[in-house]
């Protein structure tokens, strides 16, 4: 039987599992160590050696020159193997820090579990914040939303901030979202959340459309706006929020907090 050993540690978990899901494509398994002691401060996973992405000790050297082809692990030219004594200098330096940061792993167990109880759930990180729209794609198409605005005067200042977006996704507590438009005013739709898979669903109730194929949108013989609906796995990396199924992915990023 396999035992697991560290392949690479980061400082922050959303860099593992892209890390993970690289070599997950490959065929190989992993498991990511220490993430929530990351998540509850920086400080912590400095203090544990990162958040560690483990692999088995027989899928080491692939995953390891993955890692190196993928631009992850960066290798000195002159060292184009890695020997016994490099691999066991670096579990004896992994079991020091290990052993050396008992104590303050003992100090932060009792900040993590109060970090537990204060993370807030998929529908609260939803809702809390203001999504801005990065972009859509469908198969091998991306759409590009153009929410129509309220005409101006014709005295009105045109002008917005540096980093402002120009489309937004709103998830309100009373279970409506608005989506930005095609060429119109803003989408208002349903939502709901069950675990971390959303669902979308329009605003006159036809849940046909949840699970109806999108290739009528692409000849102009459905609405556009039935491209949004549908049944989605949540993501949440960084201040990034991913929507994603079998044939549609939206990315947004985190603009304001309410």
């Amino acid at each position: 039987m396999d035992n697991w050993t560290t392949v690479i540690s980061f400082v922050y978990p959303h860099e593992a599992y892209i890390a993970k899901g690289k070599l997950e494509s490959e065929g190989i398994e992993t498991i990511i160590q220490d993430e929530l002691t990351a998540q509850t401060n920086n400080f912590y996973s400095n203090a544990i050696g990162g958040v560690k992405l483990l692999v088995k000790e027989s899928d080491f050297r692939k995953a390891y020159d993955i890692l190196i082809e993928s631009k992850w692990i960066i290798e000195k030219k002159e060292k184009k193997t890695i020997s016994t004594r490099n691999t066991k200098n670096k579990l004896l330096s992994a079991k020091l820090l290990h052993y050396s940061s008992i104590t303050i792993a003992a100090i932060a167990a009792g900040a993590i579990l109060v970090a537990f109880y204060l993370i807030p759930s998929t529908s609260e990180r939803l809702t809390r914040n203001r999504w801005c729209f990065n972009s859509m794609y469908y198969d091998n198409y991306e759409f590009f939303p153009n929410t129509l605005k309220p005409e101006k005067s014709i005295n009105a200042i045109n002008f917005k901030k540096i980093d402002e977006c120009e489309e937004y996704i709103d998830f309100l507590s009373n279970g409506k979202v608005i989506l930005p438009g095609f060429n119109s005013e803003s989408i208002q739709a349903f939502w709901k959340i069950d675990n971390k898979i959303i669902t979308l669903w329009p605003i006159n109730g036809d849940m046909t459309l949840v699970n109806s194929s999108k290739v009528k949108v692409l000849s102009d013989e459905e609405s556009t706006e039935n491209i949004y609906y549908g049944t989605y796995k949540v993501k949440f990396e960084s201040n990034f929020l991913i929507l994603e199924n079998e044939n549609v992915i939206i990315y947004g990023t985190r603009y304001a907090r309410y």
